[in-house]
């Protein structure tokens, strides 16, 4: 196994910066999914929201991993991937992600890699962003399994949630707290904010759609290992998408140290699943066997009932409902497998005792 972090103190509490950025990442996608944005504004909301929950998902994971282990987070991401099964046939139009999601979570804790020293794990996510490239450079010259092509392309998807890891890493290396307003951290964010704007210029660079259609193969080896195309699992949309995640990650670090203002988008963040869910089942009710299109008044009613509901709940318990049954389920399996495991051990000594 590749070098292991050292021990610090896990994370106490929820992190107000996380829980918000993780609201904006829930607007952005509801918008993204009911009211798509026309002109340069709406590409960032192609391909970014999602990236940003993979990131964040990361950033969770490795929270949960240090807390309470492999088999807990094992278990959620099982979870996730069944829900996502169930909820794919009744979400319309929508490519639910749960998917994509709960795989990173089984293969991070089979894998052990929230304990990967940051060495170990910067080398992983450099391997995966090549490897992703790699693929969609096949994917353009033949079928692939779904699970490595778009929308979701789940090398991709690996190299979103590494990062939320080194990020993690990073943030617990500095006590799970950031400098409010500091310029560094405000440079790191501008930096952030320059590649992703140069990320979604170049969508109109990088064509591996003409090199496909012209029948380049060495422009499709090219153009496909950089493609900037939303969701393809490209070099230049990978390193886009998560440099634009992480910027506002960081913003919401070094701007929220109080939910005084911003408690109506903790309270989201903070139930990302059950909003998540109600959004797909929703607008799958209502766009189901329509080509995807503007609904302005369910764009509206969603984000109202998501902002005052998850709002109220807040207000009354610690969880919300669905994250409460998750968070339920995989710590009495991880309990259990770990009583197991630790019965087996005991028997395993006695039989070879003195």
């Amino acid at each position: 196994m590749p070098d292991t972090v050292q021990h610090t103190p896990a994370v106490t509490g929820r992190i107000i910066g996380i829980d918000v950025a993780r609201g904006i990442a829930l607007l952005a996608m509801i918008i993204a999914h009911l009211y798509p944005l026309k002109g340069f504004a709406g590409a960032f909301l192609e391909g970014f929201p999602s990236a940003l929950f993979a990131v964040l998902s990361g950033i969770s994971m490795t929270i949960i991993f240090s807390k309470r282990g492999a088999v807990d987070v094992f278990i959620r991401g099982a979870i996730l991937v069944l829900i996502g099964i169930v909820v794919t046939p009744y979400a319309g139009t929508i490519i639910v992600v749960l998917k994509a999601l709960g795989i990173g979570y089984i293969v991070f804790a089979l894998l052990q890699i929230p304990r990967w020293s940051t060495k170990w794990a910067s080398l992983g996510f450099i391997v995966l962003l090549a490897v992703s490239g790699i693929v969609r450079v096949i994917t353009l010259h033949t079928t692939l399994h779904a699970l490595l092509r778009e929308p979701y392309p789940i090398v991709m998807w690996l190299a979103y949630m590494a990062a939320g890891v080194l990020f993690a890493h990073w943030l617990r290396a500095n006590n799970w707290q950031v400098t409010p307003f500091s310029t560094s951290g405000f440079l790191a964010a501008a930096a952030g904010v320059v590649i992703s704007v140069l990320g979604v210029l170049a969508r109109d660079w990088v064509d591996s759609a003409y090199a496909v259609a012209t029948r380049n193969n060495l422009g499709i080896a090219v153009h496909g290992f950089l493609d900037a195309k939303p969701h393809s699992g490209g070099l230049v949309d990978g390193l886009a998408t998560i440099a634009g995640s992480l910027t506002i990650i960081l913003l919401c670090l070094l701007l929220v140290q109080t939910d005084r203002w911003v408690f109506p988008l903790k309270a989201m963040g903070s139930m990302a699943l059950t909003v998540y869910l109600g959004h797909v089942i929703s607008a799958g009710i209502i766009n189901r066997g329509h080509i995807a299109t503007q609904y302005p008044e369910l764009a509206i009613a969603t984000v109202v009932v998501a902002v005052v509901g998850t709002s109220i709940w807040a207000m009354f318990f610690r969880y919300g409902p669905l994250e409460y049954v998750l968070g339920k389920v995989a710590r009495t399996g991880s309990q259990a497998v770990n009583g197991l495991s630790g019965k087996r051990s005991d028997n395993h000594s006695s039989n070879h005792g003195g």
